[in-house]
């Protein structure tokens, strides 16, 4: 099953400190459904206990139900490109960007994202909402990041606007291992993007 990411600000202040590459508050205890699971030898994260995973191409899914919604994390099973310095991490991220916006899940869908970090990654969050009536959870929380060459989407799908509590034990829950993982220095500039519903077409803007 494929789902799709969108990444925003402040969504998740007072979970993640922006400009820090260190959380800012304690971890959100969730039920112990919650278990924490290996993606790789880069990644793991916690997901519900029933969760599953497959693989299809170079796409290797993993993603579950918890109480208040969907969560997963979508890692690209190859490397696309080698980054090697800041700039280039700079431009592979926002070709990846670029190019999950042309998918057809995610033309429906008004996004905005801002640069942010999370377990020293430096990436992109998003938030979206779609008003299709067949969707199951209408809001979207999402984390596009690069470890170890290798594409990672992180997302959670939930029904109301503001984030809960389960989206943010998600999100906090992502451990990268440092050896494996020079892009931890890479810090990418205040950036903001908005995406209209309906188009494939983003507008960057400067931070105030």
């Amino acid at each position: 099953m494929k789902f799709i990411i969108y990444c925003l600000p402040l969504l998740l202040t007072g979970c993640f400190n922006q400009r820090n590459k260190t959380s800012s508050v304690a971890p959100i205890k969730i039920d112990s459904s919650w278990k924490k699971k290996t993606i790789n030898y880069v990644l793991t994260v916690s997901l519900p206990d029933s969760s599953g995973s497959e693989q299809k191409d170079y796409m290797k899914y993993n993603y579950g139900w918890g109480k208040s919604g969907c969560y997963g994390v979508t890692r690209y099973d190859t490397i696309v490109v080698y980054v090697t310095n800041e700039t280039e991490f700079m431009n592979a991220l926002n070709r990846f960007v670029a190019f999950q916006f042309t998918l057809p899940e995610f033309i429906p869908r008004e996004l905005s994202i801002r640069d942010t970090m999370i377990a020293n990654s430096s990436g992109y969050f998003a938030t979206g909402y779609t008003t299709d009536t067949l969707e199951q959870y209408k809001y979207e929380f999402s984390y596009l990041t690069i470890a170890n060459n290798n594409f990672y989407w992180f997302y959670a799908f939930q029904n109301s606007p503001e984030i809960n509590n389960e989206t943010k034990q998600f999100f906090q829950s992502i451990q990268f291992k440092p050896e494996y993982f020079k892009e931890s220095e890479y810090q990418l500039p205040p950036t903001r993007i908005h995406k209209e519903a309906n188009s494939a077409t983003v507008r960057a803007y400067k931070n105030e």
